[in-house]
């Protein structure tokens, strides 16, 4: 008798996502990700990003996360590329360089 198992190719997304990572996964700032989970927290209302306080710690579960988007999470986390701001302005004559500008300088938050 032959036993053949499917292998997932999927790999497996963490229990607890932090806010920065469930930020990443909608595609808004991370201010309005931690507001939005301190709501939560507050209120427990469906309209805002599930969250946990895990001692000081802001976490996501992600079954929680995956019943709030009506989806499952792909993992890892796409990288969207940003454009560049054009930085601070100054009443000076001098330009103005962002700090640690980077060729093509789109912030990177994870690394694929």
């Amino acid at each position: 008798m032959s036993v053949r198992f499917e292998v997932d190719q999927r790999v497996d997304v963490p229990d607890l996502l932090g806010v920065a990572e469930a930020a990443a996964l909608l595609r808004v700032g991370l201010t309005f990700a931690y507001a939005s989970t301190a709501r939560f927290i507050a209120t427990g209302s469906d309209k805002e990003i599930p969250a946990i306080k895990v001692g000081r710690l802001t976490r996501v579960p992600r079954a929680a996360f995956e019943r709030f988007l009506g989806a499952p999470i792909t993992w890892p986390i796409p990288v969207v590329e940003r454009p560049c701001s054009a930085g601070p302005r100054s009443e000076s004559s001098e330009p103005v360089t962002p700090p640690a500008a980077e060729p093509g300088c789109a912030p990177r938050l994870f690394e694929v």
